[in-house]
């Protein structure tokens, strides 16, 4: 208390505020079109209305609060979930929706913004009670801590908020799209790459056509697809040609009594991500000794995904031998090039970007799973140009993506530092530290004085009375 400036009190909910005096209606008696408020129709930590549903459109039977416009309504059940709003209508709400009423002298945005501010959540966290469903208790949130100003001070505070908060909804709506721009900014990338464009600067200073390597390492003659046009020296063969292609192993599978196994980590579906190996969690499988020697994984390896949700089939990356001894699930493909100059990485590029429609008209679906067959990758259309040409297509790719992730990483750092903002703000503004205190308000203690003697005054007699003499 002695922290606070001047003119501050240290108070409770209860005490400021009609906490959860509220009037109980049956379902008999809401109206059609009355609004009815749930938890899930408040955004957690945001504050944002996800939706607004009228009574006839609710399959429900219980029984409702009723609040009135202007009331502050906390989700009690899980409140760590940060749910509160501001009633901007009258309706009716879960009962597991309390509703704050705040007499005169107490603004209700300023008790909003108290619901949100870190030392509440602390004390939620810490008086909360219920493992699978904690709640905040009435009694507990009654005696909630809470500094108030005077009147004048609570609305400066609170226009000062509303317009910090109006600009971190601005910036978390910018973070919001940058992941999106950074997608469409590498499939831009890709998409000038495999087209040639982002060559041609290297191309039109040399005469160079893949025909030559073609032949080198036997794939032999060219196919066409009339309607794509490639630049002069490139041309179309399918990921059969580049490069040997293997299915893995089948877990469960039965063999020979006395046949040697060996236990040996392998790649599973989850494990072969868009771009990227996911190494965390590992399995590891018996395999026999002879058939460990067809499906150990080598540096260089293209892996691409046979099953799964539809939307996986074909992705992939590349195996750099991050763990020795290493084998593949048979819903995993392995693509080893025939030749090292064919970069594992040009065509894994390819495949996670152009071949995803590919996979998709191509597999097949059943109730569960879809799936593609080993001929139908074998079949993938690639754009082939010289090996100079596809290494210098990797490094530019690779040096543009590296741009761009700096760009996703310092999105990371924002999108993780904004809330952190937000608490910091709020702290600030109940320390009376956000905005200046005038030294001819109303100091809080007054106005708690009155609004206690309204209350006094607006509470009916108990006393009873006296019987009338004979």
């Amino acid at each position: 208390m002695s922290t606070l400036p001047k003119g501050w009190f240290i108070t409770d909910l209860g005490t400021a505020a009609n906490y959860g005096v509220t009037e109980k209606v049956e379902p008999t008696d809401i109206a059609s079109d009355e609004w009815v408020l749930e938890l899930e129709d408040i955004e957690k930590n945001t504050s944002k209305l996800v939706q607004r549903v009228q009574f006839r459109d609710r399959n429900s039977k219980s029984t409702k609060n009723r609040f009135a416009a202007g009331d502050v309504l906390y989700g009690k059940l899980r409140p760590n979930l940060n749910k509160v709003i501001i009633a901007d209508e009258p309706g009716v709400c879960t009962t597991e929706i309390l509703p704050l009423r705040c007499p005169g002298g107490i603004e209700s945005k300023y008790v909003f913004y108290s619901l949100k501010r870190p030392e509440f959540l602390e004390y939620v966290t810490a008086t909360n009670h219920g493992i699978d469903m904690p709640r905040l208790g009435t009694e507990a949130g009654k005696a909630a801590r809470l500094p108030l100003p005077p009147h004048n001070e609570q609305r400066r505070i609170v226009a000062k908020l509303d317009s910090l908060s109006a600009r971190s909804t601005h910036a978390r709506y910018d973070l919001d799209r940058i992941p999106q721009l950074i997608a469409l900014y590498k499939q831009a990338i890709l998409t000038k790459a495999f087209s040639g464009e982002l060559t041609a600067d290297w191309r039109s200073e040399r005469r160079q056509d893949a025909q030559v390597f073609m032949k080198k390492v036997g794939i032999g003659e060219a196919s066409t697809q009339p309607s794509d046009n490639l630049p002069n020296g490139w041309h179309w063969v399918n990921a059969g040609d580049l490069c040997a292609i293997k299915s893995g192993i089948a877990l469960g599978k039965k063999r020979q009594a006395g046949t040697k196994l060996i236990e040996l980590p392998y790649l599973r579906v989850a494990n072969v991500q868009r771009g990227w190996l996911n190494l965390v969690e590992i399995k590891s499988t018996l395999v026999a000794e002879k058939e460990a020697e067809a499906l150990y994984l080598m540096p260089g390896d293209v892996l691409m995904n046979e099953g799964g949700d539809r939307d996986k089939l074909g992705r992939g990356w590349v195996w750099e031998g991050q763990i020795a001894n290493c084998i593949h699930q048979n819903h995993v493909f392995r693509l080893r090039p025939k030749s090292k100059d064919i970069p594992s990485r040009y065509i894994s590029y390819y495949a996670n970007e152009f071949g995803q429609r590919y996979f998709l008209d191509e597999g097949k679906q059943t109730t569960n799973l879809a799936s593609i067959s080993m001929s139908k990758v074998a079949a993938l259309p690639i754009p082939l140009c010289t090996p100079d040409e596809m290494r210098l297509i990797i490094k530019r790719i690779e040096f543009a993506f590296a741009w761009i992730d700096k760009i996703a990483t310092e999105h990371t750092r924002a999108a993780h530092l904004l809330p952190k903002l937000d608490q910091a703000i709020l702290a600030k503004a109940f320390r009376g530290e956000l905005v200046p205190q005038d030294p001819n308000d109303e100091p809080a203690s007054v106005l708690l004085e009155r609004i206690q003697a309204e209350r006094a005054d607006a509470k009916p007699s108990t006393r009873r009375k006296p019987m009338p003499s004979n």
